[in-house]
């Protein structure tokens, strides 16, 4: 062993007491599983979160029997602007799909996961706000104020199975891809 400059001999290191948590993203909940199997349960979190969020401002706009002639809950609105309000959140995810896959490879896929699925949460959040105190603020109707929401929801919701996909392919073996991204 080699002589520290003060002459006595160097101290071991010291060995590393394992985590009683484990390691991995999903260590907290003290599961025994890999981190290829805690990468997939978390994309089918954040899918049921992005199938959760994308349901909620439907029913607050157009109401839980959207089957119905009646008038949304909330507003007085006609089929025609409650029908606006739905086909603004698929006008923005059809367009930000490539785009935001083209985002992902430029800036990587955790990152732009967890930008894109925040900013649809946080616009989840806007939507009753946006028509009862935005749009009337800066003299709009409530509808368009809730379809300009909705857009940009849609636009944040969009690009999320993609890049989900691009995840999933870098912690899959090719023969397990299709099987686990149906799930």
């Amino acid at each position: 062993m080699e002589e520290s400059l003060t002459g006595d001999a160097p101290a071991e290191p010291e060995a590393k007491e394992p985590s009683r948590f484990g390691e991995g993203p999903t260590a907290f909940l003290n599961l025994n599983i890999s981190t290829r199997m805690s990468v997939i349960l978390m994309c089918m979190m954040a899918t049921g979160t992005q199938l959760i969020l994308r349901s909620v401002p439907f029913t607050a706009t157009v109401g839980p029997d959207s089957m119905s002639a009646a008038p949304p809950t909330g507003y007085d609105w006609d089929e025609h602007e409650a029908g606006m309000a739905d086909a603004s959140f698929g006008w923005g995810y059809c367009l930000s799909q490539i785009p935001g896959g083209m985002l992902s490879v430029k800036y990587g896929t955790k990152s732009t996961f967890l930008f894109f699925l925040s900013a649809a949460g946080l616009m989840n959040f806007l939507v009753p706000i946006a028509g009862d105190v935005l749009a009337p603020m800066f003299g709009f109707e409530p509808v368009y104020g809730v379809c300009l929401c909705r857009f940009i929801f849609g636009l944040c919701q969009g690009p999320l199975f993609p890049i989900q996909t691009a995840i999933l392919s870098g912690w899959l073996h090719e023969r397990e891809r299709s099987t686990i991204s149906a799930l």
